[in-house]
């Protein structure tokens, strides 16, 4: 297998005090999704970041290479950065409205990076392109959503479009930081089946940063563990979650929650809250060209809260 990004001997920490990220070397390959898994504070994230030179203000890499597909970037030149982020390493963050300008119609944001890294590409070719791109991550509705803004989505079509405006450029490698953390399960796998599927297609190199060993297990060939910035455990997914070796990674599998059998006992305390035949309906406001709709939310609900009872309503985005 083509090795598309190499990270040798990381080391990233604030000048003069401690480190963050501690002699951490690993491999991903063309087509493969390797993990990078551990608690908040182990320093995944910088070491997805510290590949695009995306380091907060503060940290710096105290040594250690980065090289994608052998050509050393660590010390890229701004100019070679820049056409390196988005046209030959895509980023995908964990929370879309951070990086959907708010201000900004979907269409113009998915443009921005064709401009850039596509500078012979007509502004009509530009668009049919989006909409496309769009719709192959499941949005039907492509030409109204490049009209609407970010805040007109739910989370979960927010990071499809995060999705489809990062694969549109056909990255080498793509960099997934927690890219489902907000999103409900039923989301958060449609989103995670995209990403895979069109990573696959395209023969890119996917780096996952998460915290969750159920999508690790489901979606990665290989997983590296971090535990306080140290490399700690690495290998195949099945034998790392199946067998672990060592005691960070087993208290990291033991922690994944698991149903509890109930011990029969009902509390049947008074009712605090009682909801019956609740409808919720909006206005969604039009488009150009584009009538205004009712959008009905809720249709029917009843539900009862006692003392003493937790209640979970759950659901889909």
């Amino acid at each position: 297998m083509t090795s598309v990004l190499d990270i040798t001997n990381l080391k990233i920490g604030v000048p003069g005090a401690g480190l963050v990220v501690d002699d951490v070397s690993f491999s991903v390959g063309a087509g493969e999704v390797v993990a990078v898994v551990g608690e908040s504070g182990s320093g995944k994230t910088m070491v997805a970041r510290s590949v695009l030179g995306l380091l907060p203000p503060g940290l710096v890499r105290v040594a250690g290479g980065i090289a994608l597909s052998g050509e050393a970037i660590e010390d890229a030149p701004w100019h070679r950065l820049r056409k390196l982020r988005g046209g030959e390493i895509g980023m995908v963050f964990q929370e879309p409205m951070v990086s959907l300008n708010p201000a900004l119609r979907i269409g113009a944001q998915m443009e921005e990076g064709l401009t850039i890294h596509r500078p012979g590409m007509g502004r009509a070719e530009r668009r049919a392109l989006c909409a496309e791109m769009l719709r192959r991550v499941g949005i039907e509705d492509a030409e109204r959503c490049l009209l609407a803004f970010p805040h007109e989505f739910s989370g979960g079509m927010r990071q499809r479009m995060m999705l489809a405006s990062v694969m549109m450029l056909k990255p080498r490698l793509l960099v997934a930081d927690e890219p489902t953390t907000a999103l409900d399960s039923l989301t958060q796998r449609e989103v995670l089946d995209l990403m895979v599927g069109l990573t696959r297609e395209m023969g890119t190199a996917v780096l996952l940063i998460t915290h969750d060993l159920g999508v690790v297990a489901r979606y990665s060939q290989r997983c590296v563990v971090l535990e306080k910035g140290r490399l700690v455990e690495s290998g195949p997914t099945a034998q790392v979650i199946g067998a672990p070796r060592e005691l960070y990674t087993r208290r990291l599998v033991e922690a994944i929650p698991r149903p509890r059998p109930r011990d029969g006992a009902e509390r049947a305390g008074e009712v605090v809250l009682a909801v019956e035949k609740l409808h919720v309906t909006f206005r969604r406001r039009g488009g150009l060209f584009q009538r205004a709709t009712d959008m009905r939310a809720v249709k029917g609900v009843d539900l009862t809260v006692r003392a003493g009872e937790t209640v979970a309503v759950v659901g889909g985005s």
